[in-house]
């Protein structure tokens, strides 16, 4: 089988379990939570060493968490049980972190509405989905916490360092091909 059969080659979306459709539900939404909470730490982690000084730094942490995190993990559950009741099967853990990530990534670039919430977004839902995926490997859990550990730790650094130092050069990049940035 060459590369290019084995990229073609469709692969399961939802993993064939039992017909129940409460189990299966459960099921799904029990594999979106690695993601939601690895998501809801790369937020509380930066927010945690935001350089606001406005509010009580718990109070942020809180605030960040519910406001970008919350939001995106309630409209990926009702596609995630909405899916997984219709098809009577469960949706595996690397597709239930990707409808979390992507729902995390839209709510950013919509909630924010410029380059630099864009790639606040991005970062903050791909590094979900890796911590998430790193973290599902099952044959040694304690190297996988670790690794989803430092996966979280590097997304929150991205966020507080990196993502305001590529703002400009992005936003300029995307002025130069002219295309509209808020």
């Amino acid at each position: 089988m060459t590369m290019y059969d084995h990229a073609l080659a469709s692969r399961p979306v939802a993993s064939r379990g039992t017909a129940r459709r409460d189990s299966v539900v459960a099921t799904s939404l029990h594999n979106m939570v690695p993601a939601v909470l690895a998501g809801a730490a790369i937020i509380g982690i930066d927010s945690l060493f935001s350089s606001s000084a406005a509010v009580h730094q718990w109070i942020l942490v809180a605030y960040s968490v519910a406001l970008w995190v919350l939001v995106p993990a309630i409209a990926a559950a009702g596609v995630v049980v909405g899916v997984s009741a219709h098809r009577r099967t469960s949706i595996t853990p690397l597709h239930s972190a990707l409808i979390f990530g992507i729902a995390a990534v839209l709510w950013m670039m919509l909630g924010v509405s410029n380059v630099e919430g864009s790639l606040y977004g991005i970062v903050l839902g791909a590094g979900a989905i890796i911590a998430s995926t790193v973290f599902g490997r099952r044959d040694h859990r304690r190297q996988a916490t670790a690794a989803a550990a430092v996966v979280v730790a590097v997304g929150a650094m991205m966020l507080n360092v990196a993502v305001p130092l590529l703002s400009p050069p992005v936003e300029s990049l995307l002025l130069g091909l002219g295309l509209p940035v808020a």
